[in-house]
């Protein structure tokens, strides 16, 4: 098997997919060593979540590369097991979310969403051991569906993330700094994106144009949350100015 083996829909998928994972993994190391330079742990793991946000399509991505480069197919099993990672994406923005809005609860919260996330892991590493086709199926070369088991979990990823994110987001309207204002503004229109892009792929068909819009959409998220994250000083020295004018 080989490139010509991919079918073009394969292709594009495999190309804008992995585009888009590696730009969002590309914002969040940028977010992720900017601890560096300011010291603020929330900038860290802030990062490190990003980078693991597009984690469930990075097996598309790896699969691609492994038929083209050397003729291999892997196969359900090495699919599923990324579905391992997501709560590590979970926690780390817990854990930033704790400490930007509330610090003095990180303890609680994290002890409940480590137990949630612990035994979603150890279920599903179980079930890939003994009865990987219970929690998913292959649906083309490069991709594949995920059952009741892990599509439930993310599902409860997804409504933490909006719940969580939208008490930030709010928490930054209600600054009088215009700074914060706009990193709340920048972080509300990426989640929007993301979001869009994310009930797009769920309830459309996967056809060419699809594809590229869902990954280009999420492109767009991640430039616009590394806005809300770290607001450049050009990009700030610019909207502040223009509010200002009007």
């Amino acid at each position: 098997m080989a490139l010509s083996d991919l079918s073009n829909l394969d292709i594009i998928n495999g190309i804008f997919t992995t585009l888009a994972n590696l730009i969002g993994i590309f914002v969040g190391i940028i977010i992720a060593w900017k601890y560096v330079e300011y010291k603020r742990r929330e900038l860290l793991t802030v990062g490190i979540s990003l980078a693991f946000g597009s984690v469930v399509y990075w097996s598309s991505s790896i699969t691609f590369f492994l038929i083209i480069l050397y003729n291999y197919e892997p196969g359900l099993v090495f699919h599923l097991s990324f579905h391992l990672l997501v709560p590590l994406g979970l926690l780390f923005w817990m854990y930033s979310f704790a400490i930007l809005v509330y610090p003095k609860s990180v303890k609680k919260i994290m002890l409940i969403f480590g137990i949630i996330s612990a035994l979603y892991d150890i279920f599903l590493l179980y079930f890939l051991l003994t009865d990987p086709e219970s929690l998913g199926r292959r649906t083309g070369k490069i991709t594949g569906e995920a059952f009741l088991y892990i599509s439930s979990f993310l599902l409860f990823v997804v409504v933490a993330l909006l719940i969580t994110m939208s008490i930030f987001i709010h928490r930054c309207f209600r600054s009088q700094d215009p700074k914060i204002k706009w990193r709340g503004k920048f972080l509300l229109i990426s989640m929007i994106i993301g979001a869009v892009s994310g009930l797009i792929g769920m309830f459309l068909p996967d056809t060419a144009l699809i594809i590229i819009l869902t990954r280009t959409l999420r492109v767009i998220s991640s430039i616009i949350s590394y806005f809300g994250w770290l607001l450049p000083k050009s990009i700030a020295k610019l909207v502040i100015k223009e509010q200002q004018e009007i």
